[in-house]
Formats: structure tokens, sequence, C-alpha cells
């Protein structure tokens, strides 16, 4: 079933009246996590090509972040959790998988004084780069296909990849205070009509 995306205001983002369904499966939920995301201009990566400072710097400036009350079933309360050791240690992996190419490159540089082989420290070098270059794109294939937000202003939060299940909670929901607030301001205006029928009657007396 494909994923659905929705707008949420400030206030929905941290309410406890919101559908207590699972974000990710859209079942009974069990908790109830807080989650801080940010979001930057997909168009900053773009100023990668004029250096890392000046990319840095403007993302620093332009990154927004909300936090959201997550609702999460028992089978994904550690979906964030997951995705954080994900990421982190498959980068730890590469790193050591990357020293121990150069050391073993190091080693064999040793053996050969003699006619020193340079392609050892070359094949590390190059090894290393591709294993970085596939965490990259892992990642961002893992950030692509997770609960994430693709726009975040200073009143709203648009989250994606969420269960169409809890996508059509939260619009029932909405409907649901629309509904009530029409039943409010109609009694609002039943009220002042039956405290003037005391008035019209002492006036005929």
């Amino acid at each position: 079933m494909a994923k659905k995306s929705i707008k949420l205001h400030r206030r929905e983002a941290t309410s406890k009246t919101m559908p207590f369904r699972c974000m990710c499966c859209g079942e009974r939920a069990q908790v109830a996590v807080r989650k801080s995301f940010s979001w930057s201009p997909p168009w900053v990566a773009i100023l990668l090509l004029a250096g890392l400072l000046p990319f840095l710097i403007v993302t620093l400036i332009l990154t927004k972040r909300m936090q959201v009350r997550v609702p999460l079933c028992e089978a994904h309360q550690g979906y964030f959790r997951m995705r954080l050791w994900m990421t982190w240690g498959t980068l730890a992996a590469v790193v050591c998988v990357g020293i121990l190419l150069f050391v073993i490159a190091g080693i064999s540089s040793d053996d050969t004084r003699h006619g020193a082989d340079s392609s050892a420290l070359g094949y590390a070098c190059f090894g290393t780069a591709m294993l970085f270059l596939i965490w990259l794109v892992t990642v961002a294939i893992l950030q692509h296909l997770s609960i994430r937000p693709t726009e975040i202003t200073d009143r709203s939060i648009t989250l994606t990849n969420l269960s169409p299940s809890y996508v059509r909670a939260v619009h029932l929901a909405r409907e649901d205070d629309v509904d009530d607030e029409k039943d409010d301001d109609e009694d609002e205006d039943d009220y002042p009509q039956r405290r003037r029928r005391p008035n019209d009657s002492d006036d005929e007396d």
C-alpha cells in the first residue's frame, strides 16, 4: 500500500488529542515518542559546488526544526532508534574496514621494500572510497523511505511515508472537530433566544 503525506499544524504536532494510531502501519499505538525533525530547502545541496564551508553556513541558517509526538505500535516502537543505529553503526563499520585495508597495505609495502609495490595503497584508497560511497547511497535510500519531513515552516510540518490509515484517521478527526465547532456555534446562537423569551412575556403583562 502506497505511503501518504500529511501537513500537521504546530499545535497538532504535539497534541495528545490526535489519533493514537501508529504512523508506520496504522495499527493501535502503544507508545508515543517525541521526535525532533529537521529540514532545509533541497536547493541548499547545490552550494556544495561552491565549497563545504558555504554549504554548512547556509544549511545552519535555513534549517528548521519541529518536535512531533509520534504514536507507534509495539512492533515499530524502535523505528527511529533502529534507523539511527543502522546509519552510524554502518559508518563505524566502514571506517574500521578502511583502517584495516590501510594497515594491510602498509604491511604489504614493508614486505616489498626492495621493490616497493604502491598498488596496495591504491587498492586501499579505492576500496575505502567505494565503501563510503555505498554507505552514502544506502543511507540516502533509508532516509528517503523513512518517515521524514518534506517541509517545515514556522507554523506547520509536512511528513511523508506515513500509513494511509493514520492519515485517514487524522482527516476524520479534523472533520469531527469542525462538526463540534459548528454544533457549539449553533448552541450559542440559540442561547440568547431562550433568554429573550421571559422578557417578551413580561412586556405583554
